[in-house]
C-alpha cells in the first residue's frame, strides 16, 4: 500500500496493518525525529501538562509537569535552588547521622585549616622527606609531634577546638617532623614503648 511520510510527503510502501497502530508514518528516523522535535515539544505534547510551581527556596514562579510533582520532584526552579535545600535540610540535627555534636575534639582539630597548614609547613620544612629512612613517596608522609600530642592533650587540657587553636604549642612547626607511615609506625608501637 502506497502512503505519504508524514514529515516531508515522500511517498512510501507500508502494510495497512501499521496504519491500525500508528497515528504516523515516517519514511526514516531521521524524518521522525523532526516531525517530533516541531510538533511533539513542550506545550505541543499531548502528554505535557505544565503546571506553574514556587520554588521552596527563592520563591521564584517556575513551569513543572504534574508527573514530576507526583514522583516528587519539580519543587525548586534550578539546580542551585535545589543543592540549596539540600544543605539545608541536612545541618546538624535535621541529618540523620547527627549524634548531637559529639565528635571528639582531636577529630575537629586535625580537620581544622589551622592544623592543615602546620602539616604542610612541616613538610616542607624537611623537604618532603622522611626524616628517618629518606623515603619521599606521595601520600606516604605523616607530620608527626616530636613532643606527643597526646601528652600536649594531658597537660594542658583543650576542651574546645579554639583551646587548641589559642595555645601555640600544639601548632608549633619546630615541634613537627616528618615521617613516613612505616616509620611513624614504628615510633608509636615499635620497639619504642615495649
Amino acid at each position: 500500500m502506497k502512503y505519504k511520510c508524514d514529515c516531508c510527503n515522500k511517498e512510501i510502501n507500508i502494510f495497512p496493518s501499521e496504519l491500525k497502530y500508528k497515528k504516523h508514518i515516517f519514511c526514516s528516523k531521521l524524518c521522525k525525529n523532526k516531525y517530533h522535535s516541531l510538533h511533539m515539544n513542550g506545550l505541543l505534547n499531548p502528554n505535557y501538562n505544565s503546571i506553574i510551581n514556587i520554588c521552596n527556596i527563592c520563591g521564584k514562579e517556575f513551569t513543572t509537569t504534574n508527573s514530576r510533582l507526583l514522583l516528587g520532584k519539580g519543587k525548586y526552579c534550578s539546580k542551585k535552588c535545589y543543592h540549596k535545600s539540600i544543605s539545608i535540610r541536612n545541618t546538624k540535627e535535621k541529618h540523620p547521622n547527627w549524634k548531637g555534636g559529639i565528635t571528639p575534639i582531636i577529630k575537629l582539630f586535625r580537620a581544622s585549616r589551622e592544623y592543615k597548614n602546620w602539616r604542610l609547613c612541616v613538610f616542607k620544612k624537611d623537604n618532603f622527606k622522611c626524616c628517618a629512612c629518606g623515603d619521599n613517596s606521595g601520600g606516604n608522609l605523616h607530620a608527626h609531634h616530636i613532643n606527643f600530642l597526646s601528652t600536649l592533650i594531658s597537660q594542658y587540657t583543650p576542651k574546645t577546638l579554639q583551646d587548641f587553636l589559642n595555645n601555640p604549642l600544639f601548632l608549633d612547626v619546630s615541634n613537627g617532623i616528618t615521617l613516613c607511615e612505616t616509620c611513624h609506625y614504628n615510633l608509636h608501637y615499635g620497639d619504642h614503648y615495649e
